[in-house]
């Protein structure tokens, strides 16, 4: 599913965001994440530099086994919604099929569900549009 490219979000663009599809799945715990990073004891041996130096090695390899991980978890949390869908009603969803037609060119009348897909095109988007490093002058 491919988004229009445009330079934000409307409040009404950002409402295919905040249906919820009444999940089957729950994803894990994010301390299971960090637990393994937390620190331990003291070495009272080291000097504080080297102490601070091992910190830092650590954080930068957490910081790749987190990116790591949390990739992992993207793409079990994709198989897993693969098939999850947001069915809408023009009586209560119009405003969510018209950012639809805003959003990915799609006639408003002709939306009838939000897909994951769609879900995770929008997240993708926004992402891209609120990272400064992408904007251009």
């Amino acid at each position: 599913m491919t988004v229009r490219k445009q330079g934000q979000f409307s409040a009404r663009d950002r409402e295919l965001l905040g249906l919820e599809p009444g999940a089957t799945w729950i994803p894990k715990d994010p301390i299971d994440l960090i637990l393994p990073y937390m620190e331990k004891e003291p070495n009272e041996e080291e000097t504080d530099l080297e102490a601070r130096r091992k910190v830092a090695a650590q954080v930068v390899d957490a910081y790749g086994d987190i990116i790591r991980r949390c990739e992992e978890i993207e793409e079990e949390i994709s198989v897993q919604a693969k098939d999850v869908t947001i069915p809408l009603s023009p009586d209560t969803h119009y405003s969510v099929q018209v950012a639809c037609e805003r959003v990915f060119g799609i006639p408003a009348e002709e939306v009838t569900e939000i897909t994951f897909e769609m879900y995770k095109a929008v997240v993708q988007a926004m992402a891209e549009v609120s990272d400064p490093g992408t904007l251009t002058l």
